[in-house]
């Protein structure tokens, strides 16, 4: 019958543009792993992983997106490529508003890659939060606690939030502050405590330690003692314990009064 022939020919014909359209789809996806290493090494040599990662994914995605479209307007001419971004912008906008939070992650994650303010290994303070970055993915950031727990953070939180990277540079400036006595012999002070500093393991002899007098409260002098050390918490936090120690025996070893409870030591995170 014609009828049926026109119908077995038409559903010839369509049958051949779908596998048209499946052969492009599947070269896209061909094309887009051969030539990922590629992308992967470019994006390597600025030595983030996650960021290599990410980008290497996205570039794979976005080639098999184009070639979906071209293939549809290949094997269907009359579909026009603003037909399929318009469809696709539809459902973009309805997935937007059921995945508000993925899709937010997701971009503040490219924003984070593309920013670069912290690398893997860098150790970072996140608002009440603070360890070793170990990683960006699209949808959060790893952050190995200093307790030894991974805690996960949604990347929008991260972007919103306040960064301090401990690592940026490798020095980092403690700040230890005692109050002593107005009568004390001052200068004495500067020397002794100066001293102490100056040969205290871990601290480093540039820039210099200082020992500022800052201010008098209740009739006591208050004397910060700055010096500088590694970067890296385990470093700054023996460092510090050092230096606490060695302060407090040798004012003691000099005969200068502390008074009591009046010790107080700053997480100093000023660069050199």
């Amino acid at each position: 019958m014609p009828e049926l022939d026109e119908i077995g020919a038409r559903a010839a014909e369509l049958g051949v543009r779908f596998v048209v359209v499946a052969g492009v789809v599947v070269a896209a996806i061909v094309v887009s792993r051969l030539t990922a290493p590629a992308i992967r090494w470019l994006v390597a040599r600025r030595g983030r992983p996650s960021r290599t990662r990410v980008f290497t994914a996205l570039y794979r995605v976005v080639v098999v997106i184009v070639g979906s479209l071209a293939a549809l307007t290949l094997a269907f001419p009359s579909v026009r490529v603003a037909d399929v971004l318009g469809i696709f912008g539809i459902l973009s906008v309805a997935a937007g508003f059921a995945f508000k939070d993925t899709f937010e992650n997701l971009l503040a994650g490219v924003l984070l890659l593309l920013r670069d303010p912290f690398k893997s290994g860098d150790q970072v303070v996140l608002d009440d939060l603070d360890g070793t970055v170990e990683g960006v993915t699209v949808r959060e950031t790893l952050v190995r606690g200093h307790d030894g727990r991974l805690i996960h953070i949604p990347n929008a939180e991260v972007m919103r939030g306040v960064i301090v990277v401990e690592t940026d540079a490798p020095l980092r400036r403690q700040t230890v502050t005692l109050r002593l006595p107005a009568e004390a012999d001052l200068p004495r002070v500067r020397d002794v405590l100066g001293a102490a500093l100056t040969e205290t393991t871990g601290v480093e002899a540039l820039p210099p330690p200082q020992v500022v007098l800052t201010d008098i409260v209740d009739g006591d002098v208050e004397v910060e003692c700055r010096f500088w050390t590694g970067s890296r918490r385990s470093r700054a936090t023996g460092t510090r314990d050092v230096a606490i120690e060695a302060l407090v025996l040798a004012l003691a070893a000099a005969d200068i009064s502390l008074p009591v409870d009046t010790i107080r030591v700053e997480r100093g995170r000023d660069r050199p």
